[in-house]
């Protein structure tokens, strides 16, 4: 009986009816959603971010795997208190909840050495050209002095022997050295011009003039 009245409704009412059954399914496709995309996005299902700092990129990239995550090389940057492939900075950060399969982009140490131009020292001074080299990166610098005329003047740069010119990129952790003056001959020249001023002077003393007679 009452299904009667329902046919006897719809047949009586069309339009009701269609608006009436256009709000049923509008319903019922809006519960679908939410449960549906609840479970496409894994609602309530998230993974903490571990620390990946200082772990090789294999070491990480296993980590990540065995916690439903995956690793991509995003930039590599040199470091020198790092060792070549280990991570030095992860997006997004240790302890972070992201969802199950999503990327941890690292950015790691290079396997490249720096390389560094090397800046124009020759005939500065000592002070100066140490200066230069300590604010271009390098550190392992040691000095070799020279009999010269002038002290701590830079007559050459060199690295394993060889010399270098202004511009030459080399590793960053090379050793240099520095060729430099001692100033020792200027010394000499100046105690024989003494030692010679010396000696006119006794023979001057010991061997005074004579006037002449005629």
């Amino acid at each position: 009986m009452a299904e009667n009245n329902f046919l006897k409704f719809i047949k009586k009412h069309p339009v009701l009816s269609t608006i009436f059954l256009i709000i049923i399914v509008d319903i019922a496709l809006l519960i679908a959603a939410y449960f549906g995309l609840g479970w496409f996005t894994n609602h309530n299902q998230y993974q903490i971010v571990p620390e990946l700092k200082g772990m090789y990129v294999e070491e990480a990239a296993m980590k990540l795997r065995q916690n439903n995550l995956v690793l991509e090389i995003s930039d590599s940057i040199f470091e020198a208190n790092t060792s070549p492939g280990s991570i030095i900075t992860q997006t997004p950060k240790a302890g972070s909840k992201i969802k199950n399969n999503r990327t941890i982009y690292v950015t790691i140490r290079s396997f490249s050495t720096q390389q560094v131009s090397i800046p124009y020292i020759v005939d500065l001074s000592l002070r100066q050209g140490m200066s230069m080299l300590q604010a271009a990166g390098f550190k392992n610098i040691t000095v070799e002095k020279i009999p010269s005329e002038f002290s701590d003047l830079i007559y050459e740069l060199k690295m394993n022997g060889l010399p270098l010119s202004a511009g030459d990129k080399i590793p960053i952790n090379a050793r240099l050295t520095i060729v430099v003056g001692d100033g020792l001959l200027q010394q000499a020249d100046s105690a024989i011009l003494d030692d010679y001023n010396e000696a006119v002077m006794d023979a001057a003393d010991t061997y005074p003039e004579s006037g002449n007679e005629y």
